[in-house]
């Protein structure tokens, strides 16, 4: 996130109040488990599953979020849930044209942060 702020200071910052928000609101923190799920209001995020990682058995969501003025934040936030533990784990903070790339090191890394954890996979 530091590495964000020093590039990206206005993504940055609505990122960090995104994860702020959901820290403090269980019921925001649900939705990070739903294909699809969407927040309209400030701060406004939309969630995704990553397809091709679901496909291989990695139950990774990309994190897309709205600045405060309607404009797509050029950052996703990728992360995973630990069932054992309810844990939302951030696995990844990265540019919104590589977050579907599998081949990109970032992703590879969330991978492996996965693995690591010991987050079921499918």
């Amino acid at each position: 996130m530091n590495e964000l702020f020093e590039i990206d200071e206005d993504a940055a910052a609505v990122i960090d109040v995104v994860l702020e928000e959901l820290c403090e609101n269980s019921e925001l923190v649900e939705l990070l488990n739903c294909d699809r799920a969407r927040r309209l209001q400030d701060p406004a995020f939309d969630n995704q599953k990553i397809e091709a990682l679901w496909k291989i058995g990695y139950f990774i969501f990309r994190l897309k979020m709205m600045d405060f003025d309607g404009g797509v934040v050029p950052h996703r936030v990728l992360h995973a849930t630990d069932g054992r533990t309810s844990c939302t784990h951030v696995l990844a903070i990265i540019e919104r044209q590589s977050s579907y790339d599998l081949k990109h090191h970032r992703v590879q890394r969330s991978v492996a942060d996965y693995d690591e954890l010991g987050i079921y996979r499918g």
